[in-house]
């Protein structure tokens, strides 16, 4: 088990980053209960509560893994729950791992609610307010997945509302989308469609597309689509959308309504949110093909282009995660760059395109100071 604890500082607000990544092929339950108690323990040293969390492994073990951590967390658990993601099998066995988000700070966060279920939390400082949202569903039932995906979409938004918030608060998203080659164009059409009615792409050329994840992952609700989210509610128009930066044009250019990164104050200070980044050229192709190391050196390289562009280090990653299309795919990154040295989970999914074996996604401070493996 590898765990990494990235702490940002400012001076009144301290933003824990925790990123388990499971042991090989071990009982699901047991690595959970390791890594919970691990988790655990860094909270209680470092004062902090969750803000946003979500966990990774095989279908049957999510729902006891979440009972694990509901037992070990005690009075720690605000009852909403972390987004539970259904993953391929690979080389860490059925359990990939945990990311934690926690801030330390004058006020903790506080759960907010669609009816009587918590779907995420509320950091409000008076001047400054940040809303996180949690396994937000696209509905259950029989809907086709492009009215789940329109349903989601629709509570995000009330879930935001009860915030004071609206879709223009977004800095950042996480779409979850269960055999997501099936059907991403319809996803896209309703994205779009629904940003477009939110004044979210306005004629003026103003963007308020969020960062963004689409990636093959399910979730315990069987749904056919769930997402994350993280806005900035106080000061409004506070998050910078950049639609083109690095190496890549603009994802709206092909059909895929998200900013390629997004710049925003966070509790401990800026931080940049990277979307999603694949090897895709300039013109919107694939790259590349059925060549995973030159997939995942291309795509690296346009990680490190989006940072370098903000002047931010590769040391001020505080999270990343690498999406495997295979097991295969994912002894490659590890045999690879096993130095590189980023605080990331690697995980077993479906990428938007067939043709695209692995994606990666980071956030990283801009300023803050960062203590690297500080517990």
């Amino acid at each position: 088990m590898k765990i990494d604890t990235r702490i940002l500082q400012s001076p009144r607000v301290k933003e824990i980053y925790i990123t388990v990544q499971g042991p090989a092929a071990s009982d699901p339950l047991a690595a959970a209960r390791d890594t919970y108690s691990r988790i655990k323990e860094i909270l209680r040293q470092t004062g902090g509560r969750v803000f946003q969390e979500r966990v990774f492994a095989g279908r049957h073990d999510l729902d006891a893994i979440n009972h694990v951590r509901r037992e070990i967390y005690g009075s720690l658990d605000d009852g909403v729950d972390p987004a539970l993601l259904v993953v391929g099998n690979g080389g860490y066995g059925s359990f990939a791992g945990v990311q934690v988000h926690a801030v330390q700070g004058p006020t903790m966060p506080q759960p907010v609610c669609l009816g009587e279920k918590g779907y995420g939390r509320v950091l409000d400082y008076g001047d400054q307010c940040w809303v996180s949202g949690s396994a937000i569903v696209g509905c259950a039932g029989n809907l086709a997945p492009a009215d789940q995906a329109q349903f989601m979409l629709e509570q995000a938004e009330r879930l935001l509302g009860a915030a004071g918030g609206d879709m223009r608060s977004l800095a950042r998203t996480w779409m979850w989308l269960r055999d997501i080659l099936s059907w991403y164009e319809g996803f896209n059409h309703v994205r779009t469609r629904y940003f477009q009615d939110k004044g979210m792409m306005a004629a003026t050329g103003q963007c308020f597309m969020p960062a963004s994840t689409g990636v093959g992952v399910g979730s315990t609700h069987g749904t056919a689509c769930t997402m994350d989210l993280i806005a900035v509610i106080q000061p409004p128009e506070a998050v910078r959308h950049l639609t083109e930066i690095g190496n890549q044009r603009s994802a709206f250019d092909y059909g895929s309504a998200f900013s390629r990164a997004s710049v925003t104050d966070m509790p401990a200070g800026e931080t940049v949110f990277i979307s999603g980044t694949a090897d895709i050229d300039s013109s919107g192709r694939s790259c590349h093909i059925g060549d995973a190391a030159g997939q995942i050196a291309a795509t690296i390289e346009n990680v490190r282009a989006v940072l370098g562009d903000l002047a931010c280090p590769e040391t001020g990653i505080v999270q990343a995660i690498a999406y495997c299309k295979t097991p295969e795919v994912e002894s490659v990154l590890r045999d690879q760059w096993a130095e590189l040295g980023w605080p990331m989970l690697i995980v077993v999914a479906d990428i938007c395109r067939d043709d695209l074996l692995f994606e990666m996604e980071a956030a990283a401070a801009n300023g803050a100071r960062v203590v690297a493996n500080a517990l």
